[in-house]
């Protein structure tokens, strides 16, 4: 029986579980969330005991369990009742001193071994990119640090973006909106809120998948669901396009507002207009104003404040393209430093 927190799994653990399934005749992997554990994390019981699940599916000498308990005798009477054991065939495993010892008192074989330089799961969640190859993969996608590039039209941001992921090798995402209208030879004038709706979700779709594959446990993103709201609520605004106000309030934002808690930003990097507004033949130009553009920054910087995610953004200047480079770089060296 191993029994901890597992928040995340890592390699220490590994050590641990690995050497009970192969010293024994099989390995019950039970994680806990002890009330009076001050050191936890943020990731609720349910989710970690999936995930630990998830990682040893296939592996016919390891179960796993969840048990929301309050202290040692709780969690072994419920793994008796859960499973029919008897305490006296088992031996329990656990990393720290002080709970080897409790289980001591209560009776319990636990299980001798050398764990003097077993990994701490709290220097893991404090440090992930320090640890990223010894967290167990199932983990990774909840520790990435997740950065995100937004602005108007225009402004460099998929230059940034594209070259940032380069010099760094990272994962990144394109801007969904503009692959779609691309393989649909789509307009901004002929846009429905389908199309919108269809922005959203792909949107959603690519982060997810970029954030499964960050493999230095950074990723990197092009816009986002908000610029979509920008540019839907400006198209609703200017009363050309084919939009309503009813399309934008009860389906664009709340999809968007659903959609918002399966994506996380650890900051956000918002280019200012100030760049020259290239025509490449196929940006929509009717929007090419620097009043227009301000006008679509202030509606992006009101949703922004909407979402509540004004407290991890950094401001870009529109056309300094090294600079900006630069400023990016800078953080992300320090990400992975």
């Amino acid at each position: 029986m191993c029994v901890g927190r597992f928040d995340p799994l890592h390699q220490g653990h590994l050590e641990m579980i690995m050497r009970a399934k192969k010293k024994h005749d099989r390995c019950c992997v039970v994680v806990c969330d002890f009330a009076e554990d001050e050191s936890a994390g943020s990731m609720p019981l349910a989710k970690r005991t999936q995930l630990v699940r998830e990682f040893f599916m296939g592996d016919d000498l390891v179960s796993v369990m969840g048990v929301d308990c309050c202290g040692w005798e709780e969690l072994l009477e419920e793994f008796v009742k859960r499973t029919g054991e008897s305490m006296d065939d088992v031996v329990v495993y656990v990393q720290d001193a002080a709970n080897a010892a409790r289980l001591k008192n209560c009776g319990v074989r636990v299980a001798e071994w050398d764990n003097v330089d077993a990994i701490s799961s709290i220097e893991v969640r404090q440090h992930p990119l320090r640890y990223w190859h010894q967290i167990a993969a199932p983990f990774r996608p909840y520790l990435t640090k997740n950065i995100l590039v937004i602005g108007t039209a225009s402004e460099g941001k998929s230059t940034l973006v594209s070259d940032i992921s380069k010099y760094f090798n990272l994962t990144c995402t394109q801007e969904w909106a503009r692959v779609y209208m691309e393989q649909h030879a789509l307009l901004d004038e002929e846009l429905a809120v389908e199309d919108f709706v269809e922005f959203l979700t792909g949107q959603v779709r690519l982060y997810q998948e970029a954030v499964l594959n960050a493999s230095r446990g950074v990723m990197i993103a092009d816009t986002d669901n908000l610029v979509t709201l920008m540019y839907a609520l400006s198209y609703v605004r200017s009363g050309n396009f084919n939009l309503t106000q009813a399309d934008y309030v009860e389906v664009l934002l709340p999809l968007a507002w659903a959609l918002r808690k399966v994506v996380r930003w650890d900051k956000i990097f918002v280019v200012v207009p100030g760049g020259v507004y290239v025509d490449d033949g196929f940006r929509y130009m009717g929007q090419s104003s620097m009043d227009e553009r301000m006008a679509n920054h202030h509606i992006l910087m009101n949703l922004l404040e909407e979402f509540g995610l004004t407290d991890r953004v950094i401001y870009l200047q529109g056309g300094a393209y090294l600079d900006n480079f630069n400023i990016v770089k800078t953080y992300i060296d320090g990400l992975l430093s």
